[in-house]
């Protein structure tokens, strides 16, 4: 069956919308408040409405096959969040999502429970889900779809520059935090065994903690807080020790406000 560009893009945008609210309602359930869940500040998880594509467009003819159907979702959904992660990680430098604590996990970035849950999702969306949707957004025009999907690719669009924008910057403030933490500790490198364990803390009352590390430390962005928020096992891979500080920094905020 042939479809439409305008026509495969809504569905990606549903798709995506509904992986949003899958994890924000998981992750805020686990985190007893509300997490707005996704690589985007608006409400949609692309891995979600990329995976959908793929086991729709792939998988459709498996519709009425529940174990083939279930297999293959399982495999191809993993191997979509594996090179994600990967990519993501090589693109950020820093590691978005960790299943290292669980089990049957590859290098962190699947593990089975994740896969069997997206197994699951994979034959519900093709079996039940999918054609009540293709139905739904064949009843809108030609017309009426390009208008949409223009409308919508062009917010999108503007938010994965402002969030990129805001990562990219974030990882230059990071550099320099880090880098003056090296600077620091190499020139503490002579110390005695016992105080390299306090290094980190020590920085702090350092020459190296200038004015600049702390207006880096201390400003007040709001997708600093989303993105920690969101993910609390976030790790960079170049400046994770940068990165602990400033999320010790955001802790401690956060307890002088509520207190």
């Amino acid at each position: 069956m042939q479809y439409t560009a305008s026509e495969l893009f809504l569905w990606f945008i549903i798709y995506s919308f509904i992986g949003w609210v899958y994890e924000t309602v998981l992750c805020s359930i686990c985190q007893k408040t509300f997490v707005n869940r996704g690589f985007l500040n608006g409400s949609l998880c692309p891995i979600y409405g990329s995976g959908a594509l793929i086991v729709i467009l792939l998988l459709g003819d498996l519709q009425n096959q529940i174990v083939p159907l279930f297999l293959s979702g399982f495999v191809l959904t993993t191997v979509l969040e594996y090179l994600t992660s990967y990519c993501m990680e090589k693109l950020f430098h820093a590691k978005w999502w960790d299943y290292s604590s669980r089990r049957f996990n590859v290098n962190g970035r699947v593990c089975l429970l994740g896969s069997t849950v997206f197994g699951i999702m994979t034959v519900i969306i093709v079996k039940w889900v999918h054609p009540k949707i293709a139905a739904l957004t064949g009843q809108i025009s030609i017309n009426a779809q390009y208008w949409w999907s223009a409308a919508l690719a062009a917010v999108v669009l503007l938010d994965l520059f402002f969030t990129v924008k805001h990562i990219l910057t974030m990882n230059g403030r990071l550099r320099e935090i880090q880098n003056a933490m090296n600077e620091y500790k190499e020139q503490s490198r002579a110390r005695a065994e016992q105080l390299r364990e306090s290094l980190n803390e020590k920085f702090e009352n350092s020459k190296y903690h200038n004015e600049r590390i702390r207006q880096l430390l201390n400003m007040r962005k709001f997708q600093d807080r989303r993105l920690l928020k969101a993910f609390p096992h976030l790790k960079s891979i170049s400046y994770n020790e940068a990165l602990d500080k400033l999320k010790n920094r955001l802790k401690r905020r956060n307890k002088e406000n509520n207190s």
